[in-house]
């Protein structure tokens, strides 16, 4: 395995492991705080976003 392969596979690891982490934080917020614990980890969550979401918008 190359230096090269190794680098990616940590960097990999280390992206799945943050996902993890905040995937479990949002769980946690939501069982203390209910669905208001989502407003933590959700930009505006309470707008009118849906109504002025469209097919053409893009993700990211």
């Amino acid at each position: 395995m190359t230096a090269q392969t190794k680098e990616l596979r940590k960097q990999k690891i280390a992206k799945a492991k943050e996902a993890l982490q905040r995937a479990r934080a949002l769980r946690e917020s939501r069982k203390v705080f209910g669905v208001d614990g989502i407003s933590q980890f959700v930009e505006d969550v309470d707008g009118d976003w849906l109504e002025k979401w469209s097919e053409d918008d893009t993700l990211g």
